[in-house]
């Protein structure tokens, strides 16, 4: 973790790490920094979108919510409560695991739950399925040669439920067939889409990156009056789209909320103008609370507006 320094392209990144005791970790990157969090043997740890450390200080603060199983911090405290009512590692087996992820499963819209995917350390086995393919497909992970080439099979299908024969070989071609529907999706041009794909093949801490040099991240630290205050942040490529409230779906944005402290993350969009629209939600309806005129409207009167024009460079 000391030699590498990763980036995210469209969000937060983080990863959970076994090893055949069953002795877990999570990494997550903040900042630029890897933060490692360790549990032990025989042990659940869950992980949403949002980082642990935040959603260690916000999941007792859902009690009581309507069941949405859209809000990170929700499908975090449902996890941490399952996983607090297991009583002994024999129910850690793969059908409770598949039953805990169908309680946080997201079963519709853009952010819908696509996939789910249970790792079984004792048989050494991987099980999952997709959205629109239910059958529970498993690989024989014992059974691999990780000293062959590179190799893939189709997750969303039924009929082959044991797949360890059924692998095909992966070129960068294929992986880009695969990869550059989402990147493009997700507002990346072809040009970065295909050299995210060839970095995927050719990893090198040297190597030259389309998106790091034509792409930046950033942080904007924005202090509260008050502890509970909600802040959000918008940001809009054109002065046409500042002026009608079109905000870029380019880049990946989320905040945090520290005590007195509102952080805005901003990561993938490519280096270019941009302005930037900054406001308390007094009136905490989630809301751009703007009259005809593009002025803050008589609910929310302690709105405040920040407008700068900048050009990025990137920051990696």
């Amino acid at each position: 973790m000391d030699e590498l320094k990763i980036y995210p392209t469209k969000g937060r990144i983080h990863y959970i790490l076994t090893d055949a005791t069953g002795e877990s970790v999570i990494i997550e990157y903040l900042n630029g920094k890897p933060i490692a969090y360790k549990k032990e043997a025989n042990t659940c740890q869950a992980i949403t979108n949002n980082a642990v450390s935040y959603s260690e200080i916000y999941k007792n603060q859902v009690k009581g919510w309507k069941k949405n199983n859209s809000v990170s911090i929700y499908r975090y405290y449902q996890l941490e409560q399952k996983i607090a009512g297991l009583q002994n590692t024999t129910e850690l087996n793969k059908e409770a695991a598949f039953d805990m992820l169908k309680k946080v499963t997201i079963p519709k819209g853009d952010f819908k739950t696509m996939w789910s995917i249970v790792y079984d350390i004792n048989q050494k086995s991987i099980s999952f399925f997709t959205d629109t393919h239910q059958e529970i497909k498993t690989i024989d992970v014992s059974q691999f040669d990780f000293g062959s080439n590179l190799t893939y099979f189709n997750l969303n299908q039924n009929e082959l439920l044991k797949l360890n024969e059924e692998l095909t070989a992966l070129t960068e071609q294929v992986n880009f067939s695969f990869l550059s529907p989402s990147l493009i999706h997700l507002g990346f041009d072809e040009k970065v889409t295909k050299d995210i794909s060839l970095h995927q093949f050719q990893q090198s801490e040297n190597q030259s990156s389309v998106f790091a040099d034509d792409y930046f991240h950033m942080e904007i630290y924005i202090p509260l009056e008050e502890e509970k205050q909600t802040g959000f942040l918008a940001v809009m490529d054109s002065e046409q789209n500042f002026n009608d409230r079109k905000a870029v779906t380019g880049g990946y944005l989320y905040s945090t909320i520290g005590k007195g402290t509102f952080v805005w993350h901003i990561y993938g969009l490519k280096t270019g103008k941009y302005a930037m629209l900054a406001f308390i939600d007094d009136s905490k309806n989630r809301e751009l609370d703007f009259d005809k005129m593009a002025r803050p409207s008589k609910n929310t009167p302690r709105l405040a507006i920040a407008y700068l024009q900048i050009k990025m460079k990137s920051l990696f």
